[in-house]
């Protein structure tokens, strides 16, 4: 796993292909592929305290346990976004559910069928 630039407390974990632009706005890119090296990519972020990490959805499926580990903790805050042409949802899942929980109240949606 190669990263490139740190930038100010905002990393960006995922495909190559995907994620490269995001370093011309300064954020601090992770480009990987496979899910062990989005694991170690999402723990190095934990580890150098970034505020805030966006994951590609792709690699998701296997940071779930990880996600939830640091949900709690005020950072970092992760953040699911799309990758390519074909959503899996799981960004709009997750704004859903931080919104519900933050309010108490699905304000967003107000109870349309769930993705």
């Amino acid at each position: 796993m190669r990263h490139m630039p740190e930038a100010a407390g905002i990393a960006i974990i995922g495909a190559r292909d995907s994620i490269l632009g995001f370093r011309a706005l300064g954020l601090s890119v992770y480009p990987v592929s496979s899910a062990a090296e989005a694991a170690g990519a999402f723990d190095e972020c934990v580890r150098r305290e970034y505020a805030a990490v966006f994951i590609t959805e792709g690699f998701v499926p296997g940071l779930r346990d990880r996600i939830k580990a640091v949900a709690a903790q005020p950072t970092p805050a992760v953040v699911i976004i799309p990758e390519g042409q074909e959503s899996q949802g799981l960004g709009l899942a997750q704004l859903r559910s931080v919104v519900e929980k933050a309010i108490g109240a699905d304000i967003l949606f107000r109870g349309e069928a769930r993705e």
